[in-house]
């Protein structure tokens, strides 16, 4: 974290979106608010392109709150 957020800031960055962490009593949000008092909501994404091949990486996963397919 310390080598991006120089990166960042040589680049002039002023907002970087960490992603991550889900609700407030959540150990990821957690973390990654003490690096700012600022946070918003966001979605990372949503539109299926090749339904055939997302429900082959998707099989046997429950979970709503991750990209399905990262878990495999």
């Amino acid at each position: 974290m310390d080598f991006f957020f120089e990166y960042a800031s040589q680049k002039a960055c002023k907002f970087c979106i960490l992603g991550g962490g889900f609700k407030k009593d959540d150990s990821l949000f957690d973390f990654k608010q003490k690096f700012s008092t600022l946070y918003t909501y966001f979605n990372t994404g949503g539109i299926i392109f090749d339904e055939q091949n997302y429900k082959i990486l998707c099989k046997n996963f429950h979970n709503p709150y991750f990209l399905k397919y990262r878990y495999h």
